[in-house]
This record gives structure tokens, C-alpha cells and sequence, in this order.
């Protein structure tokens, strides 16, 4: 282990080691690259979680039948998932060590790659990490990375008096991370080779409750005022004041002449240019036309509900005990005390959960978004 690896790995166990997972579970239904995870992972193959720290995706998308593996260069965050797997029945094989720009695994080996928040914490930049993403995917792959949008409103605030170029973190003198706009990122993702699906700026809520964090008694204000609040910014997404949102993401494509699948996997010879992923004959005659419609270039993603937004200072979300009646098959089942309804406007069983058409059914058209903190 180099001199460079071991401090990545000192630094960022130092910081999941004062995290806890159900915490970082508890954040999924407000995460607005959540839908984008949903749509564009591909429902074959094996996929990868690049920089996954507590691994909040990692155990929410092997619960929806993905075969996934998180990675991180903090021995500690592998240590906890690997406990809170064994606690909770799953797989603590699922999570290796690794560190991004030099990824243990061979060339056209993953599915899809996403990695959230990860990239912009290189000094030289993110073109190296890329470069291995690229590597890695399969013909046809799917990634997903977002990094810290440097038009938010909370990082000019904060910049003020600052080195443009980069945060400074309060306790040190030395280099955090970049933020990149989403031209920016998406520039870096096309340079490597990708080919570019989507690129957004992602959730206005987050500065603002940040910034109110950041003043004494801010957040117990922000709480009073939130249901005001919050749907004016979600109206506001739709705008170009959308600038100024938190994050910056890229949804981008490795392309090929004769790449997988999005659905089976199978290799196959484009000849439908009307779909944003690779879809095989075979699915096209047999995946449901509701589903396949929301891959046509130009769609966009939608919610099916939005819930009030809420505080809960408790372990677990009072909502996530009793039964429930699964939509799709009718049976009754217990629901997940950490997940819950999994972001779902409908109940489903853990079964159904996993079923590659209804899955895709759920991803399209029942999305729910939750602010709900915990």
C-alpha cells in the first residue's frame, strides 16, 4: 500500500468511522440520483458500487434483485458494512477493497459503475478514475457519477474569501475536493470515451439545509418552514435557477457496435437508434411497451407521489413496522424496518421486489420521494 493510499485510507476511515449506516439508509428516499440508479442500471450483468463508503446503495439495490458489489479504500466503512451485513442477512462477500483509480477487477467486467460524491476528492482530478470506469464496463455499460455542483448556492457562500479552486477544510490546510458544474463533469466523462445519456444539476433543498446548519438554530426553523419551502425549490428545479442545485451527475454510455443488452445481457448488433440504451430484439418484442416506452431518447424521469416532508430522531422510521399487502401478487408480508417501502408509491413484497419486469415497472412509474431525516 503506497504512502498516497494509506492516507486516503487513514482519512476516510477517520470519517465512517464516526457514521452510522442507518442513517446513511435513512437518506435514499430523498436522494434525487436515486431515480436515475433506478432507470439506468442495466438488469443484467454485475455492477459496482466505486467508493461506496457505508454502502446505503449497495444493500438497497442487492434488496431489488441487482448483483452488485460495493468498493472502498477505507478499511474501516468495509468493516462496518461487512458487520451490518452479517447482522442484517447479507452477503458480506459483497464488499471489496479497492481503490478507484486502480480497480481489482478485469477489462468489460461490470454492468454499470456509480460512484456518488468520490471522483472530485483527487488532487489531480478525475480523469484517471474514469479512465479505469471505462476500463472496467462492459461494451454497452452504464455509469453513473455525480460530484459537488461549484455553482450551489451553499459552496459560493462558503467560498467566499477562499481559494477558487477548491475547498479547504476547516481543521486543515490542505486540498478536500473540487466542484464541477454538470458541463464540466460531463466534459470529463465524454474525454475518457463515454457517451454522454443525461447530465443534471440535482436538488436545490440541499444547500438550504446546509446553510441552515450552519446558524444557530437554524435547521429547528428550517423544520417549521420546510412544508412551505421545499415544494417551492422542487418547482424551481424545473427552472434554470436549477444552477444553483447541490450536485452535479452524469448518466453516459460505453459505446459500442455490437454491446449488450440493457434487460438480458446479450450481445447484439444495434439497429434501433430510438432508445437511449441497447435494446436486443428479443426485448423489444417482450418487454411491456409501458416499460420500453420510458427509454426512448428525450423521456424524463417522473415521481408518482412526493410525501410530506418529515423529522424523525428515532433508530427507525415509525412507518416501517406491520404488514403490508403486496400490489402486485396480493400477498401479505412483513415490511423492512430499514427500508421500508423502498421509495415506492406501492407495496411490495420482497419477491416481487426482485422480479426483473416488475422492478422495471416500479423504477418507471412508482417513484416516491420522501425528505425524511433522520
Amino acid at each position: 500500500m503506497s504512502t498516497e493510499v494509506k492516507k486516503l485510507n487513514g482519512y476516510w476511515s477517520n470519517i465512517w468511522d464516526k457514521a452510522e449506516i442507518y442513517r446513511q439508509i435513512g437518506t435514499l428516499r430523498r436522494d434525487p440520483i436515486r431515480p436515475y440508479v433506478l432507470k439506468y442500471l442495466p438488469r443484467n450483468g454485475i455492477h459496482i458500487e466505486a467508493g461506496c463508503g457505508l454502502s446505503r446503495y449497495v444493500f438497497y439495490l442487492f434488496d431489488l434483485g441487482f448483483n452488485i458489489i460495493g468498493m472502498d479504500i477505507s478499511e474501516v466503512a468495509l468493516e462496518k458494512c461487512k458487520n451490518w451485513a452479517n447482522e442484517n442477512g447479507y452477503d458480506p462477500n459483497m464488499f471489496k477493497y479497492g481503490d478507484v483509480r486502480t480497480i481489482p477487477y478485469p477489462d468489460n467486467y461490470f454492468s454499470s459503475y456509480i460512484s456518488f460524491g468520490v471522483v472530485e476528492h483527487f488532487e489531480e482530478g478525475p480523469i484517471k478514475a474514469l479512465k479505469e470506469a471505462y476500463r472496467v464496463l462492459s461494451e454497452g455499460g452504464i455509469i453513473i457519477v455525480s460530484t459537488p455542483n461549484k455553482y450551489a448556492y451553499d459552496v459560493l457562500i462558503e467560498r467566499i474569501g477562499k481559494n477558487p479552486k477548491f475547498i479547504i477544510t476547516k481543521t486543515k490546510k490542505e486540498f478536500y475536493q473540487y466542484e464541477y458544474s454538470v458541463n464540466e463533469l460531463a466534459n470529463f466523462v465524454k474525454s475518457v470515451g463515454f457517451e454522454i445519456l443525461e447530465k443534471q444539476h440535482v436538488c436545490l433543498k440541499w444547500p438550504l439545509y446546509n446553510i441552515s446548519r450552519w446558524l444557530p438554530g437554524g435547521l429547528n426553523v428550517l423544520r417549521l418552514l420546510q412544508p412551505i419551502f421545499f415544494p417551492i425549490l422542487d418547482g424551481l428545479e424545473k427552472t434554470p435557477l436549477k444552477l444553483f442545485s447541490s450536485g452535479s451527475m452524469v448518466v453516459a454510455i460505453k459505446p459500442s457496435n455490437k454491446p449488450h443488452c440493457f434487460f438480458c445481457g446479450e450481445p447484439f448488433i444495434i439497429n434501433n437508434r430510438d432508445f437511449s440504451v441497447p435494446i436486443c430484439q428479443k426485448c423489444y418484442r417482450e418487454i411491456p411497451n409501458k416499460s420500453l416506452s420510458m427509454y426512448k431518447k428525450g423521456k424524463n424521469i417522473f415521481y408518482k407521489s412526493r410525501d410530506s416532508y418529515k423529522f424523525n430522531l428515532s433508530r427507525i422510521d415509525p412507518n416501517f413496522r406491520g404488514k403490508k399487502n403486496c400490489f402486485f401478487c396480493g400477498k401479505t408480508y412483513n415490511l423492512n424496518q430499514h427500508f421500508g417501502d423502498y421509495g415506492f408509491s406501492v407495496s411490495v413484497c420482497p419477491r416481487c421486489l426482485k422480479d426483473p419486469l416488475k422492478n422495471l415497472e416500479l423504477s418507471n412509474f412508482y417513484l416516491k420521494y420522501s425528505w425524511f431525516e433522520m
